[in-house]
C-alpha cells in the first residue's frame, strides 16, 4: 500500500499556483505524473500524492520539473482569484477542514473515486489523441519525404534527358559544319577539274605517248600485268541486342542500358568467384531465394534476403522492385514508394528491353501513393504505365479509377 504524502509547499497567486513535493530520496526516473484541469497524482512509489484540486486550472499552459530531490509544479489559474486551499474540502477531512470550506460542498468517498476514474478517463483520451496526432504528423513527413523524393528523381531524370538532347544537339551542328566543308571541298574540286579541262592537251599527245612506252616495254623485254580478275568481298554486321529497327532505336540509350547490366552482372561474376565457399553470399543466389519466399506469401523473409543481398553489392533493379512488392503485401508504403524510386533509377536509360520492367515498378510506386492518399502523384506513375503500355485493360481501369476519386467521383 502507497505511503500518502502529506508534506508539501504551496503558494498561490490570482493567477497561478506554486506547489513543491519532496523526492523524499527516490530517483527521478521513478516519478509518474497524472494531471487534468481539476486533479493531480504524482506516484513515486512507495509514496503517492494526490490532489482534488480546490478550482480547474489550464493544464495545457501548466508546468512539471523533476529535479534537485523535489518535483515544481507551477499551475495556471482557469479564473483568477484566490483557493485559499489547494484541495477540495472532503468528508474525510474531518469537522475543522469542513468548517474552513464555508459554503463549498465536501466531497464523499464516492465522489471521489468518481472524480479519480473520471480523471483518469480524461488523461487516456487525451493520450490517444496526442497519439492520433503524432502519427498523422508522422505519416505526413512520410508522404512528403516520399514527394520529395519522387520530385528529385523526375528532376534527375529530366537533367540527364536534357543533357543527352544537348549532346545530340551539338553532334548535329558538328555534322551540319562537316557537311558544309565537304560541300565546299567538292566544289572546289569541281571548278579545277573544269579550269583543267578548259585547256585542251596536244594533238595525238596520248597516243604518242602510249606507242613510245610499249615500244620501250617491248625492247627491253618487260612483261605487262594482266588485267585482275573479278573477286567478291563478304561483308558482315555486328549483331544487336535489340529487336527493334536501326531506325526506330536509340543506340546512345540502349549502349548506356547494356553497359549497366554488363557491370552489375560483372560485379556479382567478381563478388562470387571471391567467396566460392559462401555460395549464399551471391546476390542473384539469394535473389532466388527471396523470389522462392515471395511466392510462399512469406514477405518479411523475402524483404530480409532481399536487403541482404542488396548489402552484398547486387545493383539490380529486381532486388528494389522485388522488395518494394513485399512491402506493398505489408502495408509499408513509403518504403515501398522508396524501393520504386530507386528501381526505376536504375532501369535508365528507357529502353525497350526494360520497358515491362519499369511499368511494373510505376505500378506499384502508384499504388503505394494511393494508400498514402497522394492522388495526384499516383495518377501520375499510373498514366506513365498507361503511356508504356496502352493497352493493358487492368491498367486503363485503374488510371480511370484514380481520376474519378481524385475529381470527386465515385470509385467503386
Amino acid at each position: 500500500m502507497p505511503v500518502l504524502v502529506e508534506q508539501y509547499d504551496w503558494s498561490e497567486t490570482l493567477a497561478e499556483v506554486a506547489l513543491t513535493l519532496p523526492l523524499k530520496g527516490v530517483k527521478a526516473s521513478s516519478v509518474d505524473i497524472l494531471s487534468t484541469a481539476s486533479y493531480l497524482k504524482v506516484s513515486y512509489p512507495p509514496y503517492l500524492f494526490e490532489a482534488h484540486l480546490h478550482d480547474k486550472i489550464i493544464d495545457a499552459e501548466s508546468s512539471a520539473k523533476v529535479g534537485d530531490g523535489t518535483v515544481k509544479f507551477v499551475m495556471k489559474k482557469e479564473t483568477t482569484g484566490m483557493w485559499g486551499d489547494l484541495r477540495r474540502p472532503t468528508e474525510l477531512d474531518g469537522q475543522a477542514k469542513a468548517t474552513d470550506a464555508g459554503d463549498q460542498p465536501l466531497l464523499s468517498k464516492e465522489e471521489l473515486q468518481r472524480l479519480r476514474e473520471e480523471a483518469i478517463e480524461e488523461n487516456q483520451l487525451r493520450a490517444k489523441e496526442a497519439e492520433r496526432l503524432r502519427l498523422e504528423r508522422k505519416q505526413e513527413e512520410k508522404r512528403e519525404a516520399v514527394k520529395q523524393q519522387i520530385d528529385a528523381d523526375d528532376e534527375l531524370r529530366k537533367e540527364r534527358a536534357s543533357a543527352r538532347q544537348t549532346a545530340i544537339d551539338q553532334a548535329m551542328v558538328g555534322m551540319d559544319d562537316l557537311q558544309l566543308k565537304e560541300k565546299e571541298l567538292c566544289a572546289s574540286r569541281e571548278s579545277q577539274y573544269t579550269a583543267t579541262q578548259s585547256v585542251p592537251p596536244p594533238r595525238h599527245a596520248s597516243k604518242t605517248r602510249s606507242a613510245g612506252t610499249a615500244e620501250k616495254d617491248k625492247q627491253s623485254g618487260k612483261k605487262i600485268p594482266a588485267v585482275r580478275k573479278r573477286g567478291t568481298i563478304n561483308v558482315t554486321f555486328t549483331a544487336r541486342a535489340f529487336t527493334t529497327p536501326m531506325r526506330e532505336s536509340k543506340v546512345e540509350e540502349e549502349e548506356e542500358w547494356l553497359k549497366k547490366q554488363n557491370e552489375a552482372a560483372k560485379s556479382q561474376a567478381d563478388f562470387a568467384s571471391d567467396h566460392d565457399e559462401f555460395a549464399d553470399k551471391d546476390p542473384l543466389w539469394i535473389k532466388d531465394k527471396g523470389d522462392g519466399f515471395y511466392k510462399q506469401g512469406n514477405f518479411q523473409s523475402a524483404i530480409n534476403a532481399y536487403s541482404y543481398a542488396l548489402q552484398r553489392g547486387g545493383r539490380l533493379p529486381a532486388l528494389y522492385s522485388n522488395r518494394a512488392a513485399c512491402y506493398l503485401h505489408t502495408n509499408d508504403y513509403d518504403r515501398c514508394a522508396k524501393d520504386c524510386c530507386m528501381a526505376l533509377d536504375l532501369l535508365t536509360p528507357p529502353v525497350e528491353d526494360n520497358r515491362k520492367s519499369r511499368v511494373k515498378v510505376l505500378v506499384r510506386r502508384g499504388t503505394a501513393l494511393v494508400m498514402l492518399d497522394m492522388l495526384p502523384e499516383a495518377l501520375k506513375d499510373f498514366q506513365s504505365a498507361l503511356a508504356l503500355d496502352p493497352q493493358n485493360p487492368s491498367l486503363q481501369q485503374d488510371e480511370l479509377r484514380i481520376r474519378q476519386k481524385l475529381q470527386g467521383g465515385t470509385s467503386h
